[in-house]
């Protein structure tokens, strides 16, 4: 699979979890109503496993799962800053850079070999 699409897929699969955890975290804390439960569902019943299950026939699945843990990570930070008004601090950023550069470093050496 082309890095373009394999990135697409990556992104598109964050992208879902994350608003599929973002209607699971407003159910939490924001609200009782049992329709934010609903997109959540359909997304992680339907969505997820479909996108997940074409990344892992592309480059395996530990590579696969990694990727997906570091960009859902990164995008929970943002989304838990912007909408939930969570707090970051230094050690974040710092893990957050670190997570970047080791998802960098395993991209290196997957297509190396």
């Amino acid at each position: 699979m082309e890095t373009k699409k394999l990135f697409a897929l990556v992104i598109i699969a964050s992208i879902f979890e994350i608003v599929a955890l973002t209607f699971l975290t407003r159910y939490a804390t924001m609200t009782t109503h049992y329709l934010d439960l609903v997109p959540a569902v359909l997304i992680y019943a339907l969505v997820v496993p479909y996108v997940l299950l074409h990344l892992v026939e592309a480059v395996g699945m530990g590579f696969a799962n990694f990727i997906w843990n570091i960009c859902t990570t990164i995008l929970a930070i943002i989304v838990g800053y912007y909408y939930f008004n969570e707090k970051i601090d230094k050690l974040h950023i710092i893990s957050l850079f670190l997570g970047i550069l080791s998802l960098i470093l395993l991209a290196i050496a997957h297509y190396s070999n």
